[in-house]
């Protein structure tokens, strides 16, 4: 929807003005309809708008309580806005605009923190009490709306956007603790760490509150992510709740007051999606935008064609032209502000783009399906465990050879599952087996000591005490920061890049409260393997039949290895500018590279990371 800002300082500055005033015009294109600050003693806040819900220019923000005491800054949707309207009104609260966010700011103002729990929506915003001189940010449970903060001495800023973070004159230097993690082992976006050393991103289901007064900071969680006590409900009685639940986040994330249109990538979550909104509006004209990729073994467009046959939506497809990728690489790294994972980002980059040309503001997509319903290869190991402890030996074993049969090999189901329950000894040995290094030959000699990192291989924690809900504990890691939120924030960067708000219904609380009270088995089915097997028990008549059987996945796949040594000239060029880096050597990337050349193949996402890295420490 927007991008928010702010800075304190004891006593504001013409300097603080000009800098937030800068970091605005940085956030230009997560709001290009309106542009406002407003500036108190010892605080600035700022908004920069994408106008979705109530057009009008008196819901621009930051907005005020009627006597100025209440004052919000705030980027997101409210979906449930509607219905906690009735519930202020009926306590007497008038209001002067159509829009979820004077609803937001009247709920704030009435039940503060503990209002939080109350509203469905996506959000990060910055609520200040005059009177109290207290200042609450908060951010959403699953953390789809990006909030970064520096804090120091008597300084204080936050931003949607890590570029436009106001630093109060302190230059931006890189994070190498999570530099080298994301280098040797891919991860980021872990925790509240950034790649910005001093710039923390507030956790999903967070906040913060700062007292301008003392400068007292203390940071909360609000929502945890947790396994829920088990219900008693038949797979019937639940895949009909859960086909209520859906529908209904369905429904209220199509609440718009500009063009609309969904994300359909021929996969069963997008698809579910898209059949789901076609039984909603029957009569509605419904638009669909897909990624094709060139390469038939990635590309979906049959199980697209489905849909769209079946739903009689009006279907737009896009594809990538390699050629364009060393004019757009750059423009992605500054559009992500931080480096990332593979190709598959820039896919969805030039999807959003070709969106656009459409003049659509707002797109639906299935973001968080394989969390919330246990997607990917299905846990077998954690499912396995939870069938034995449940059911028994025999039951495991017949799990096991379901499991074998639609997903894979033996040796995949035993590489899966020793992976997924070994110790931190062992689950090391096997990254070392499988050619993993804590100190890579391509690193620096000296990067580890001088820069004072402990190289350890990562490590999940396995939870012990879950007896029977094995995979439902594992999936709970995906909500605390181990994975999703890389995903979020690409889709964040990628569509507001292009002043579209991108918007995610499987990530719904009531979902999840319901989900998590549930036994494993209704998620992986412990008779046919069968991953998200309520998902598609619940959407039986409403999805075609053909997408709900699906055992393969793709996703945004891309040529990643022909994408990148198609442009070999654009990467040599890239890992050239490693020459005076104090990270990676130089000439043992280029050997590497030249290798690759040769062997005319990638295997691994290292050349990705690399020339991501390089080209990102540029920026700073």
């Amino acid at each position: 929807m927007c991008g928010i800002v702010g800075l304190y300082r004891k006593k504001i500055s013409d300097f603080d003005i000009s800098e937030l005033e800068l970091c605005l015009k940085k956030m230009t294109y997560r709001g290009p309809d309106a542009n406002c600050f407003k500036v108190f003693q010892n605080l600035i806040l700022g908004h920069r708008r994408l106008s979705i819900i109530d057009l009008n220019s008196t819901s621009n923000q930051p907005m005020g309580s009627e006597d100025e005491r209440y004052w919000l800054t705030f980027n997101g949707e409210i979906y449930n806005y509607i219905e906690l309207r009735l519930v202020l009104k009926n306590d007497g609260v008038k209001f002067k605009t159509d829009s979820d966010t004077e609803v937001l700011l009247h709920w704030l103002i009435c039940y503060g923190v503990k209002g939080l729990e109350k509203l469905n929506g996506m959000f990060a915003f910055a609520f200040y009490d005059r009177h109290k001189e207290e200042l609450l940010l908060a951010r959403d449970p699953f953390g789809i709306k990006p909030l970064f903060y520096t804090e120091r001495n008597d300084f204080f800023s936050f931003s949607s956007d890590i570029r436009a973070l106001p630093m109060g004159g302190v230059h931006k230097t890189q994070n190498y603790n999570t530099v080298y993690k994301y280098l040797v082992f891919g991860e980021y976006d872990i925790g509240d760490d950034t790649f910005i050393d001093g710039v923390k991103s507030l956790e999903a289901g967070s906040y913060i509150k700062f007292d301008l007064t003392s400068t007292q900071f203390t940071k909360r969680k609000w929502w945890n992510p947790q396994l829920l006590p088990l219900i008693n409900v038949s797979v019937e009685e639940a895949s009909d709740k859960l086909r209520d639940l859906l529908l209904a986040s369905i429904k209220r994330q199509m609440r718009s007051d500009v063009p609309l249109a969904l994300a359909l990538s021929g996969g069963i979550d997008s698809s579910i999606l898209v059949s789901g909104v076609r039984s909603l509006f029957p009569d509605s004209n419904i638009m669909t935008f897909s990624y094709v990729a060139d390469d038939k073994k990635l590309s979906e467009e049959k199980w697209m064609d489905i849909v769209v046959d079946q739903t009689g939506v009006k279907s737009h497809k896009i594809r990538i032209d390699q050629n364009e990728f060393k004019n757009d690489f750059m423009k992605l790294i500054e559009i992500q502000g931080e480096p990332f994972g593979s190709s598959s980002i820039y896919a969805q980059y030039k999807l959003f783009q070709g969106i656009s040309q459409h003049g659509i503001k707002v797109m639906i997509d299935g973001q968080g399906a394989d969390e919330m319903f246990a997607g990917y290869s299905g846990y077998p190991g954690q499912a396995f465990k939870s069938v034995m402890e449940n059911d028994g030996i025999g039951a495991a074993i017949s799990y096991a050879m379901a499991w074998v049969k639609n997903s894979g090999s033996p040796s995949d189901f035993i590489k899966r599952s020793v992976s997924e329950y070994s110790s931190k000894s062992m689950s090391d040995l096997f990254m070392r087996l499988n050619g993993s290094k804590l100190n890579p030959s391509w690193l620096k000699k000296n990067f580890l000591k001088e820069h004072v990192i402990n190289p350890t291989f990562p490590y999940l924690e396995k939870n012990s005490n879950e007896r029977g809900r094995r995979v439902a504990a594992r999936l709970l890691h995906s909500f605390s920061g181990n994975g999703l939120s890389a995903l979020l924030r690409h889709a964040d960067r990628n569509s507001m890049s292009v002043s579209i708000e991108n918007r995610v219904p499987f990530l719904d609380t009531d979902i999840f409260n319901f989900m998590f009270s549930l036994p494993d088995d209704f998620m992986i089915s412990k008779h046919s393997a069968q991953s998200k097997m309520l998902l598609r028990k619940s959407m039986e008549g409403i999805a075609p039949e053909p997408i709900l059987k699906r055992t393969d996945k793709i996703g945004f796949a891309t040529p990643e290895s022909s994408l990148l040594l198609k442009n070999f000239k654009f990467v040599e060029q890239i890992l050239d500018q490693s020459i005076n880096s104090d990270v990676l050597d130089r000439d043992i990337i280029f050997s590497k590279f030249k290798l690759m050349k040769e062997e005319k193949i990638v295997r691994d996402w290292t050349l990705w990371r690399w020339i991501n890295y390089i080209s990102w420490s540029q920026t700073l």
